[in-house]
């Protein structure tokens, strides 16, 4: 009988509760200068090409995140041939990081 006389009352309390809906308040970033400013690609196949980064130092790291190449830039277009095995790489100038793929 107490078990059934609990069981109704947890089952109304449950029955009585009204759900809340949360929102998620929104959250806006400044764009940095250096972000718009520095640009990161790869062209004929396995030559980066950094632009905006005069110097900084470029960081080129694997994806088990050991660093491959590391180099200063001196130059405002500063051209690189990487020499490296196909496949993905993290860049990073200054605090500017990118993907990259090699092929």
């Amino acid at each position: 009988m107490m078990k059934r006389l609990l069981s109704l009352l947890a089952v109304g309390m449950l029955a009585m509760t009204t759900p809340q809906i949360l929102h998620a308040s929104s959250v806006e970033y400044s764009v940095n200068d250096e972000f718009s400013k520095i640009s990161i690609s790869i062209i004929n196949r396995n030559v980066l090409a950094i632009t905006g980064a005069n110097g900084q130092v470029v960081r080129v790291y694997n994806l088990t995140g050991m660093c491959v190449v590391s180099y200063k830039i001196d130059a405002d277009n500063f051209h690189y041939d990487l020499n490296l095995p196909k496949g993905c790489y993290i860049v990073k100038v200054g605090t500017v990081v990118r993907k990259v793929s090699v092929s």
